[in-house]
């Protein structure tokens, strides 16, 4: 039995990556899948960046990951980037948040424990948290209980 029981991953996969960069994306799905099972891992694909509006479901995914990070006294850059620029849906410049090719989000009764990649000294990669997860260890950047 796993000591994760309870938990949940949210694995974020950018679309219209190149193909080491897809390929990456699999073997942590796989990986995860695996482990933890189908069921206790959810995959969103989404584009290279988001509008900051509060009626989007994955900008708000975001903000929670925001919260966390300024909770946990971690820096999300430069992985995640909010900055003015245009929006081909929207045909405008506006405000839009960059999202990384490959993060992942881990809660546990949907309070967030933490996201990777995120900056905390060092860099907290999303390969670091899938070998500690595979491997039955909790990883070191989770928020305290």
């Amino acid at each position: 039995m796993s000591s994760f029981d309870g938990v949940r991953v949210d694995l974020y996969l950018r679309d219209e990556t190149s193909p080491a960069v897809a390929d990456q994306q699999r073997r942590a799905r796989s990986r995860l899948e695996d482990r933890l099972g189908a069921a206790d891992v959810a995959v969103e694909e989404h584009s290279k960046r988001v509008p900051a509006d509060d009626e989007d479901a994955l900008y708000s995914t975001y903000a929670d990951v925001r919260a966390w990070a300024d909770d946990a006294g971690v820096s999300l850059s430069p992985f995640f980037q909010r900055r003015e620029s245009y929006d081909p849906t929207a045909q405008q410049v506006r405000e839009m948040v960059t999202l990384p090719v490959l993060w992942l989000t881990v809660s546990e009764r949907s309070a967030l424990l933490a996201t990777y990649p995120h900056v905390d000294g060092a860099v907290a990669t999303v390969s670091d948290a899938v070998d500690d997860l595979v491997d039955d260890r909790r990883p070191p950047n989770w928020a305290a209980d």
